[in-house]
């Protein structure tokens, strides 16, 4: 079974990455690939879903980020979308060693998702 069917992990783009990395490291390797980008099969529709949650809890950064990203790639500030990602890689780890995702307020994702 593939980790976004096991987990349900779809709209929580990283989170399944981190799981991945998790594993690995138990496993004993030095790392492991970043699972979401590379071999997800959802990770078209869980990136839309990933950035319609992140613009529900950042909605000024969400929509000046999305301007920017029409003019051009922006090289200054943070990106909410990327930003939330590398929170999702953080907690997958989290879940993946056994602990539940960090708390971290309002974007604090609670795990097991609801189905």
């Amino acid at each position: 079974m593939n980790i976004e069917d096991e987990i349900g992990c779809i709209g929580y783009f990283g989170f399944g990455g981190g799981v991945n990395i998790a594993r690995e490291r138990v496993a004993g390797s030095q790392g492991g690939i970043i699972y979401c980008s590379f071999h997800c099969k959802q990770a078209g529709p869980c990136w839309d879903k990933h950035k319609q949650r992140v613009a529900r809890l950042f909605p000024e950064l969400a929509a000046e980020v999305d301007r920017m990203h029409r003019i051009r790639m922006p090289t200054e500030g943070a990106d909410p979308y990327i930003m939330v990602a590398t929170g999702n890689i953080e907690d997958g780890i989290e879940v993946g060693e056994g602990r539940q995702p960090i708390n971290r307020e309002r974007a604090t994702i609670r795990y097991p998702f609801d189905s």
